[in-house]
């Protein structure tokens, strides 16, 4: 404090409650600190999360997980290739998918937020058996859940 003052700066002080109140013993506890803090609170942080984790639920072909992050409304629309109205008809078609292939992977590129949004850009690699695809999914979000998934992707050959 006294280097503060020197530099001409003023030091105060104000009431913290007592549930926030963080007791920081070393540089280290305060780095942690304001790591995990600007993580918790950092809505690109979080999105960016829900958005692998829906990767990750989609590669164990889990469809009851996918469930869990899928609104009742949910919309898949596959530009050029088709639409799927609802959580149930999403969920079919997945099942179907997972059943009847036995290679599925999904491999991320890249994640972009849009806060303002609640938008997550999924740049990805798609391999289905035999096909491999690239594209991007837009996906909505509201109160953790998909709303909406605007997938683009062509096939790769060769």
């Amino acid at each position: 404090f006294n280097e503060i003052i020197v530099g001409d700066f003023t030091v105060s002080s104000f009431k913290i409650l007592p549930e926030k109140y963080i007791k920081i013993l070393s540089k280290d506890s305060l780095l942690f600190y304001a790591i995990n803090k600007n993580k918790s609170n950092d809505v690109s942080y979080h999105l960016n999360n829900l958005t692998r984790k829906y990767v990750e639920y989609f590669n164990s072909k889990d469809v009851f997980k996918i469930k869990r992050i899928l609104s009742e409304t949910a919309l898949l629309d596959e530009v050029s290739r088709g639409k799927f109205e609802g959580r149930k008809k999403i969920l079919k078609m997945l099942a179907h998918l997972f059943e009847n292939n036995s290679e599925v992977e999904l491999e991320i590129i890249n994640i972009e937020v849009s806060q303002r949004t609640q938008t997550t850009f999924l740049e990805f690699r798609l391999k289905i058996s035999n096909f491999s695809f690239e594209g991007i999914d837009i996906i909505n979000w509201d109160n953790d859940l998909i709303t909406r998934i605007k997938a683009y992707f062509f096939e790769i050959k060769g």
